[in-house]
């Protein structure tokens, strides 16, 4: 009986995982996916959020405020002894949307405003996050089937999809975009041994790792690219990366940039490119060597 039950309730688990996903498939669209305004400090600023419900039901929808969710990747460190709350400071209860709920009929778009009421005497950047829920509620007959329906008490799932608009407020003339190349390391990705057993990969693969600081005020999503140029100065390879994930004020990232080594021995030169935004570049040079096999010569 302990067996049966367990794996009907695996049986539920899943069931309310695919359902979820059925949730979010008929979510509304919002745009624009985030908000970035600059504001002025004691001052009262208006934003506005558009949702589309592209589904063949009336979508009733929640609004709400909520703390800044931070995604940082595996590569991120911040400031010493310091958490990202502590760098990125919430502005939740500046933010007053002018409804708490809305229905949207199949096929509609309709905006979403919000009053932003920005203290006096503050400076720098600070974020937050708009809250749409969407709800949906299951019974037990939805999600298992009529054995299990037999051994188990009736029950009720509640649903809710929630999506999170971030919205990040830079007060007027107090944030600066400003980084570092601290530095630029190189290594190979394969050996000889996951080549031979590879047919397709005949040659090595290499890695660029920058590593980055924001020395700014503000947050930043650098995107990168790389020239190889062989010992005539002549270029051989051009490697771009996305953009990284919002880098904060003092956090370090090491921004990894994939590429195949190149195809003849010799010296290269690599140009590493970053644009923070705002016209800011920087840029680093590395030279390296490979060997026949375009493993690095070290």
């Amino acid at each position: 009986m302990r067996k049966f039950f367990f794996k009907k309730l695996v049986t539920v688990f899943i069931s309310v995982c695919v359902l979820l996903i059925a949730v979010n498939a008929k979510a509304v669209d919002v745009d624009p996916s985030k908000l970035e305004i600059t504001v002025v400090e004691g001052k009262q600023t208006a934003a506005s959020l558009e949702l589309t419900n592209r589904t063949h039901d009336i979508i009733a929808i929640s609004v709400s405020t909520g703390k800044y969710r931070f995604m940082l990747s595996k590569n991120s460190t911040p400031p010493s002894g310091k958490k990202p709350s502590d760098v990125l400071k919430s502005c939740q209860s500046w933010i007053v949307p002018d409804l708490k709920e809305i229905m949207i009929n199949p096929g509609e778009s309709k905006k979403i405003s919000f009053t932003i009421n920005v203290p006096q005497g503050i400076q720098g950047e600070y974020a937050s996050c708009i809250l749409f829920d969407q709800s949906a509620s299951v019974k037990n007959d939805t999600l298992l089937d009529n054995d299990a329906k037999k051994k188990l008490m009736d029950f009720e799932v509640n649903l809710i999809y929630r999506r999170s608009i971030p919205i990040y407020l830079f007060i007027k003339d107090s944030v600066e975009i400003k980084g570092l190349i601290n530095s630029v390391k190189i290594e190979d990705m394969l050996t000889e041994d996951l080549i031979l057993q590879n047919a397709k990969n005949t040659k090595n693969q290499i890695k660029f790792s920058i590593d980055f600081q924001n020395t700014g005020t503000k947050h930043i999503r650098a995107k990168g690219s790389i020239l190889i140029l062989d010992g005539k100065g002549s270029i051989i390879d051009t490697i771009s990366a996305g953009k990284t994930l919002p880098i904060f004020p003092g956090f370090n990232e090491k921004i990894p940039v994939f590429c195949e080594a190149p195809a003849k021995p010799g010296a290269y030169n690599a140009i590493i490119t970053l644009d923070l935004g705002d016209e800011i570049i920087l840029q680093s040079e590395k030279n390296f060597s490979v060997d026949e096999k375009g493993f690095l010569i070290k």
